[in-house]
């Protein structure tokens, strides 16, 4: 699964592509010289990586400038199949959802602040056993720097490197199981009934257990 990087270089202004494998599991946090976000998972209520058919997964997409202001951010986020989205919030900005696509935007987060995207999603089970991996991207515009317009007039205006784009990729791999055959814990058992018939009839009824095994 490969994604592509684009940006432009800081200083030159040129367009620079670059491209991230998405198997290397270190790569929710790249961008091209600006660290801007990254994108967390879990299974609601469990700990690991395997969910059950059913079960919730929580994504949080995290915008957190580090060197620059940001501005007209635009977060889109499409689930892998296997994965049904519910909803989601934010901590600001707004959320649509339409076509398959969750979009976030916000006008502005400034340097050091934090905004989280949390999207809830289940396994559907139409995909088993298999990596699914959920790649938001976010574009924006990064607020370079601040300029006096001349010695006499104070007031500044603001550059911006225009339409950064940076791929949000998750450490979080999740692999979805089918469910339980029988509600409740993994060491589910199936009774079978009999009769323990006597000279007189029927003196006893037995259970006979054994362990239920696994889909």
């Amino acid at each position: 699964n490969v994604a592509n990087l684009s940006a432009k270089d800081p200083d030159t202004g040129q367009d620079i592509n670059d491209t991230i494998n998405t198997s290397n599991q270190n790569k929710n946090k790249v961008d091209y010289g600006h660290f801007l976000g990254e994108k967390t998972g879990e299974i609601k209520g469990k700990s690991g990586k395997v969910a059950r058919v059913g079960d919730t997964i929580l994504f949080d997409i995290i915008i957190n400038p580090k060197e620059f202001d940001i501005k007209n951010i635009v977060v889109q986020d499409t689930m892998p199949k296997g994965l049904t989205y519910e909803s989601a919030k934010a901590t600001d900005g707004s959320i649509s959802y339409s076509n398959g696509v969750m979009t976030f935007k916000d006008d502005k987060v400034a340097k050091g602040d934090k905004v989280v995207i949390t999207i809830t999603a289940k396994a559907n089970g139409s995909v088993l056993n298999e990596d699914l991996v959920n790649i938001a991207y976010l574009d924006t515009d990064v607020v370079k720097k601040s300029v006096a317009l001349s010695a006499s007039n104070t007031d500044e205006y603001l550059i911006y490197e225009k339409d950064v784009h940076q791929v949000l990729y998750s450490d979080f791999i999740v692999q979805v199981i089918p469910k339980l055959p029988v509600t409740g814990s993994n060491d589910a058992y199936i009774a079978t009934i009999g009769t323990i018939a006597g000279i007189c009839g029927i003196i006893g009824i037995a259970a006979v257990y054994r362990r239920n095994e696994e889909c």
